[in-house]
């Protein structure tokens, strides 16, 4: 409906949480092309300079379309600049958490796809076809140390969100790991590595104070700091200690992360079920699965599968937000119209095995946090015909 015949609702003069977004990308993409187009490192921009930045490009792009509804009247020029300062709020967080690493952002609005910083994704299909798949990565941040580059792709939601393994198995969650994907498969040095798959909200969370006194006896740096582990990442991270050392300079034994959700135990190391970690093999595992699944829905595609069965998720299903169920008549009643339940299929003992990569398990048992879930996919990958070790 969306794609082949482009059917839309029809359009109402308003200001949605996806314009909402649109805006928060443009003003974040035209931000950083300024710093960098200047020579203006993330680590030392100030609050006030933020502030009159954004306020200056805000201007600029609300005054160069003519009729654009953020201009039309007081409730909307209300509403962007409440939007501006809850942006300059979120870049000035988002200049501290790089400021806590070693990271730096390479870009951001980043293509892959035709005459684009990457190339487009390429996935063989039945031998006879080849699909490239095509995207914008929201922020791209790499690391050096030595011979080894990392990298770390940051998502940016209007919201919070997290990384759903389940969503991610029924082919519903595969955004973030196609993008890194992206970036390493386009690498012909071989060097850059896995580090993180993060998202990031724009909506930054008030500070929880039970009183004002609370607040007043705090300092500047403690306000500060507590704002951070307000507004942290999610997402997984990669089990490596060089890896995480990057990622938070800040963290030591027997300590959380103020920007990840990252915690170590008094010897050092990880306390897995306090962190959203998996170790490299399970993260190119879980990276292959995605490039499987991927091929699998545009196999699928091709052979004109198109049944009406909508996704359905423990509660939640594909039908609450759709915007096409008048026209489909989705009715779980009828014996012709069933839903595509998504579960991970953990009480199969054959699927407890170590990740399909090849390489030595970072632990004596080669098990992680997401070790069930690990093995699950593994053994999807070996029947898809491919493996992360190939």
């Amino acid at each position: 409906m969306n794609y082949g015949l482009a059917a839309k609702e029809r359009p109402i003069n308003e200001f949605s949480p996806m314009d909402s977004g649109i805006y928060s990308h443009k003003i974040l993409d035209e931000f950083s092309k300024y710093l960098a187009k200047n020579s203006i490192p993330w680590r030392e921009i100030e609050k006030d300079y933020i502030g009159r930045s954004v306020n200056q490009i805000s201007n600029e792009l609300v005054k160069s379309r003519a009729g654009y509804i953020l201009d039309s009247s007081e409730k909307y020029r209300y509403l962007y600049t409440r939007l501006n300062r809850s942006l300059v709020d979120s870049i000035y967080n988002m200049s501290k958490q790089i400021d806590k690493g070693h990271f730096e952002p390479r870009g951001f609005e980043l293509s892959f796809g035709f005459n684009s910083a990457y190339p487009p994704l390429k996935l063989d299909l039945d031998g006879t076809r080849r699909v490239n798949i095509i995207g914008k990565i929201d922020r791209l941040d790499t690391c050096k140390d030595g011979d080894r580059e990392f990298v770390r792709i940051i998502d940016y939601k209007s919201s919070a969100k997290e990384i759903d393994l389940t969503s991610l198995y029924g082919g519903l969650q595969l955004q973030l790991f196609m993008y890194m994907n992206a970036v390493i498969n386009a690498d012909k040095t071989g060097k850059l590595e896995p580090a993180a798959v993060l998202y990031s909200n724009f909506s930054n969370k008030d500070l929880d104070m039970p009183g004002l006194a609370d607040g007043l006896a705090l300092s500047d740096e403690d306000l500060e700091k507590k704002l951070l582990r307000e507004n942290k990442f999610s997402g997984l991270i990669v089990n490596d200690k060089e890896i995480m050392g990057h990622l938070d300079k800040d963290l030591g034994a027997g300590a959380s992360s103020d920007i990840l959700k990252l915690e170590l135990k008094a010897d050092g190391s990880v306390y897995e079920s306090r962190t959203t970690s998996m170790y490299p093999e399970e993260f190119d595992t879980v990276r292959t699965y995605v490039m499987n699944k991927s091929r699998e829905i545009c196999q699928d595609i091709y052979e004109g599968k198109i049944d009406i069965s909508p996704y359905r998720k423990g509660a939640s299903n594909a039908c609450s937000y759709c915007e096409y169920k008048s026209v489909c008549q989705f009715d779980p009643s009828m014996k012709t119209n069933s839903y595509r339940d998504i579960e991970i299929p953990l009480g199969d003992k054959s699927n407890k095995c170590k990740p399909d990569s090849g390489k030595k398990a970072a632990k004596k048992d080669g098990l992680g946090r997401y070790s069930d879930i690990i093995g699950v996919l593994a053994k999807k990958n070996k029947e898809g015909g491919l493996t992360s070790g190939d």
